[in-house]
């Protein structure tokens, strides 16, 4: 009698990351970014320290609270605050002190001599000068300013809502790996263990003289290859475990198992809700974001065609005078100056 084993290996076709988060109902949460996964009173640390098994959900809540390139776009978006409230900020005024007659104080005196009358003179003779002026910005340069760098931060905000449902994708993804991986390992030990009968019942059968011994060799070549099988299937779902626990930062994976069911249908959406959804996405609605930030440039650089102005010239002044005599005086007159408007960027930081 001649016995002939096949093993064979079971290949899944794994439906989409994206489809799988739909069946879960938490691909809107996450770009609209109210999903938390699992209840706020369990600490992301708990979920991995006890080695307890692992959902869907409670992948994405690790990945979403954990993971490094999110928490990137994270802190641009909060960086981009700052940049709107310096295009808003109106322009330092500018202080110049003149002291006149000031190089002539020193002029023949020597150390341990009476004052010279002609120094004495010249010190009576100095001004003290205080010049402000104030760059007055026209044509809606501060507004339009304001409005492109809050175009800006709503675009970065669309880049890190983009990013949110790109790693949900990935941690399903990883998770469907890991779940897939788990199957096939269970199936090749089972394979292994079948296979581990069957050898033991052909070696009985060629002790007892009733097949030929190379039956028995034929045996342990089918065996030798469901060993294999069994490694290649343990190496697999070792590194889709470490994929999966880096996308929350974890280098080792310290949880136990993965829950799911591969086997469950996944409803396939309809043509008209793929294209609603389509329209309605993060990836669309920063392609329409980005349009108006460079529409907000362009009007920037309009408004630059506008010249400014700045109260207090150069030689006339908005300040005081005072003479070494005569005291402090008052200077209220200003002469309105015209500026050119070409300078570009934010005005320098106030302090």
């Amino acid at each position: 009698m001649n016995l002939y084993l096949a093993f064979t290996r079971t290949w899944y076709v794994l439906p989409l990351g994206w489809l799988f988060l739909a069946d879960y109902g938490v691909s809107s949460a996450i770009a609209e970014d109210t999903f938390t996964g699992v209840p706020p009173d369990t600490s992301s640390l708990s979920l991995v320290a006890k080695k307890k098994d692992l959902t869907l959900e409670e992948a994405l809540y690790l990945a979403l609270q954990h993971n490094p390139e999110l928490a990137v776009f994270d802190k641009e978006v909060r960086a981009l605050e700052g940049t709107i409230l310096q295009a808003g900020l109106l322009r330092n005024p500018e202080l110049s002190v003149n002291v006149d007659n000031a190089g002539n104080m020193g002029n023949g005196q020597r150390p341990g001599t009476s004052i010279n009358p002609t120094i004495k003179e010249n010190v009576e003779q100095q001004d003290l000068i205080v010049r402000v002026s104030q760059l007055i910005e026209l044509g809606g340069k501060r507004a339009a300013r304001v409005h492109a760098a809050s175009l800006g931060q709503q675009l970065a905000g669309k880049d890190y809502e983009t990013k949110r449902l790109e790693l949900a994708v990935r941690v399903a993804n990883g998770f469907i790996e890991v779940l897939a991986g788990q199957e096939q390992l269970k199936l090749a030990e089972e394979s292994q263990q079948l296979a581990q009968r069957v050898v033991d019942t052909v070696s009985k059968r060629v002790q007892a003289a009733k097949v030929p011994p190379i039956e028995e060799t034929k045996i342990g070549v089918a065996f030798s290859a469901t060993r294999i099988a069994l490694g290649q299937a343990q190496r697999e779902l070792t590194s889709a475990r470490k994929r999966l626990a880096l996308l929350w930062g974890d280098s080792l994976p310290e949880f136990g198992k993965v829950l799911g069911d591969l086997q469950a249908s996944v409803t396939l959406p309809t043509y008209e809700a793929l294209v609603e959804f389509s329209l309605s996405s993060p990836m669309a609605d920063r392609a329409r974001k980005g349009i108006e930030h460079r529409e907000a440039l362009l009007e920037v650089e309009r408004a630059q065609r506008v010249p400014n102005i700045t109260i207090g010239g150069r030689d006339q002044t908005l300040g005081i005078r005072r003479h070494h005599c005569a005291g402090w005086h008052f200077h209220a007159a200003a002469v309105i100056r015209p500026e050119s408007g070409k300078s570009t960027g934010s005005p320098p930081a106030r302090e």
